[in-house]
């Protein structure tokens, strides 16, 4: 096991060394995506080959959103990639639409390798920190969105377009050795409904095809999670807890306040598991749990984080414990990507994703703060 330590500890180690070090990581990183959008026309538009620092990136490159993208990912299913890409798509990504009409988002091979790369950071620092290898040599119980659920057709040329859920566990599967039950084509196999029927039917082939296997771990959407114990309560009369007896540690994603909100809840579902929290979206894989406090760390050496506070715009890691703001992105697709959500400076590399941008995220956040005050004065 030393030696599996050790070459997980090698895998983790560039995420290590932006956490002790984040202004250099993201100045490195800048000179990188740079090169990148020197290769498209939206870099073009914006004087790219003038940005030399983080202020000259913030006052040619303006802070954007998906709709102001519409018109350069137009030019995209054109064929016209590099209207905003520096390399031709190779898998089309869809969001679930669970705050709004689903976004579809081109990858191109270098942004899916980064997301693959990076996508095991949580359980595979888990597995490290704790020296409980052994979960590696069991299931992934699969609880993923389809991988895909059509194509898109540019110039003749035929793309797969699926969940980015069930794209991260396909590859991810592939590239790390992780056993998926049921596999995840078996999963694409039942189609793309997303009705209470249509998950039934994934909930059930789940159940069938991993009752008698060793699973010990879950990674994916923790409302599906959820849903899936639920179900099987009802059909089966049954907890996961009462299944899967080896499962070991869960890493849920897809919500905020997962640590505090959604943790107890797997537990009493799936028994004493540890629960490790993954901060991603369609857009990318962001930040994770670096070790037992209930707070991510952000991915410095993949992404660029700024963020947009009530008095300036500033680089993630110069937020202050407390303060709030909202996430913007610059990745190897999309310079200054407003991902629409709020984050929560604890201190240092921790933060807290506290939800989508908007009055109800701030008042619900400010309101629990408020009452967790009380609750702590009376105890």
């Amino acid at each position: 096991m030393k030696g599996l330590g050790q070459e997980l500890r090698k895998y983790l180690n560039p995420w290590f060394s932006s956490l002790e070090n984040p202004s250099e990581a993201q100045i490195k990183l800048l000179k990188k995506l740079i090169n990148v959008y020197k290769g498209t026309r939206y870099g073009e538009e914006h004087d790219v080959k003038e940005v030399g620092s983080i202020e000259d990136f913030r006052e040619k490159f303006p802070v954007v959103k998906y709709n102001d993208l519409k018109p350069y990912l137009k030019k995209v299913y054109e064929g016209e990639y590099n209207a905003i890409l520096n390399e031709p798509p190779v898998i089309f990504m869809m969001t679930r639409g669970t705050t709004g009409k689903s976004k579809i988002i081109p990858v191109t091979k270098s942004e899916l390798d980064l997301k693959m790369e990076i996508s095991g950071r949580a359980l595979l620092n888990h597995v490290y920190r704790t020296k409980t290898f052994e979960v590696l040599e069991g299931y992934d119980l699969n609880l993923n969105f389809p991988s895909k659920i059509g194509e898109i057709s540019i110039k003749g040329k035929r793309y797969s377009c699926g969940f980015s859920s069930g794209i991260y566990a396909m590859y991810s599967a592939e590239r790390r050795k992780i056993k998926l039950v049921p596999e995840q084509q078996e999963i694409d196999k039942l189609g793309p409904n997303l009705t209470r029927k249509g998950w039934e039917k994934r909930f059930e082939l789940v159940y069938e095809k991993a009752k008698e296997k060793k699973v010990t771990m879950l990674i994916g959407v923790v409302q599906v999670m959820i849903e899936f114990a639920k179900y099987l309560k009802r059909k089966h009369k049954l907890y996961p807890k009462n299944v899967w007896r080896h499962l070991k540690v869960i890493n849920a994603s897809s919500a905020p306040n997962i640590q505090t909100i959604y943790k107890e809840r797997l537990q009493a579902f799936y028994g004493k598991v540890s629960v490790v929290e993954t901060y991603a979206a369609t857009e990318g894989v962001f930040a994770q749990q670096l070790d037992a406090k209930p707070f991510v760390s952000p991915n410095y050496d993949c992404y660029i984080f700024e963020v947009e506070t009530r008095k300036e715009v500033k680089m993630l890691y110069e937020m202050k414990k407390g303060e709030i703001g909202k996430l913007i992105v610059s990745s190897l697709l999309f310079p200054r990507y407003d991902i629409g959500d709020l984050v929560r400076c604890e201190r240092g590399k921790y933060f807290v994703v506290i939800g989508r941008a908007n009055k109800k995220t701030l008042i619900t956040h400010y309101l629990n703060q408020f009452l967790n005050y009380f609750t702590l004065r009376k105890e």
